[in-house]
């Protein structure tokens, strides 16, 4: 986790977001399956609720911060309404999707859905060892990550607001419209039934 808290500095907040999703999970179903011993006792639900606001601030504060915004001026609560308010716009991606989706770059193959696996595969340190694959030159926002990598949240960014994703904005995915891309509305229909059902 403090690995990941690196990204922070160079205004990048997913890795260390993830990081924390995961080890919640973790932690959640250990604490689930062994009953014998508290993975989450008092101690770690008050660590949970007092750091959950400070962190939603935080990375609100970040947001802006990486544009160079001036955040004097700001309110707490602004920043973490504005926080929950921008968590929500998988709406505008959809929205985005279809009406950009037919300007997608066309490539001999290209799979949304299961893009991070496939690029962990070919691009990844497993593909540079079992076939000898370059990796990206960039892992940020670059024109080469919107029209080579597997990507949506690349692919549509750069589409739908070219300078904006250049300089590190982005709309951020939706496994609808990525389904949607991949497979079509029969595609969107399966893959939820899956998830619904898995999940």
């Amino acid at each position: 986790m403090f690995a990941n808290a690196i990204y922070l500095v160079i205004g990048t907040r997913n890795p260390f977001i993830l990081t924390l999703i995961f080890s919640f999970i973790y932690y959640f179903i250990r604490g689930q399956e062994d009953i014998k011993n508290k993975w989450i006792g008092v101690k770690e639900r008050i660590l949970i609720y007092t750091s959950l606001p400070i962190i939603i601030v935080g990375m609100g504060l970040l947001n802006y911060v990486r544009d160079n915004v001036e955040v004097s001026n700001f309110k707490i609560f602004d920043i973490f309404v504005d926080f929950i308010y921008k968590q929500g716009t998988s709406f505008g991606v959809l929205a985005r999707g279809f009406l950009y989706n037919s300007n997608i770059a066309v490539r001999s193959f290209t799979n949304f859905t299961f893009g991070p696996i496939i690029e962990y595969f070919t691009y990844g340190n497993f593909g540079k060892l079992l076939f000898d694959t370059k990796p990206f030159t960039t892992t940020t926002n670059s024109i080469e990550l919107a029209i080579k990598s597997n990507s949506y949240a690349h692919n549509i960014s750069y589409i739908a607001i070219k300078d904006d994703y250049l300089q590190g904005h982005g709309l951020g995915s939706s496994f609808i419209m990525e389904n949607y891309t991949d497979f079509g509305y029969l595609g969107v229909f399966l893959f939820s039934i899956f998830l619904g059902f898995y999940l």
